[in-house]
């Protein structure tokens, strides 16, 4: 996991009280060969993760 459940809820409760709150999960299906999806190891193969926030963001996959 990225980051436990209760830490982000806490975490947006305390900072951001007025915001909207999209929440997606990393799923092992998701996990490219040779990473894993825990705290700190998919930031080494974390283009996964990086396409599915620039989708959110923008609305569009990269290309």
């Amino acid at each position: 996991m990225l980051s436990p459940v209760g830490a982000v809820d806490d975490l947006v409760r305390r900072l951001l009280w007025s915001t909207s709150v999209t929440r997606r999960h990393h799923t092992s299906d998701q996990v490219p060969e040779g990473s894993t999806r825990d705290h700190v190891g998919w930031v080494r193969t974390s283009v996964t993760v990086v396409d599915r926030i620039v989708t959110w963001w923008h609305g569009t996959p990269r290309s």
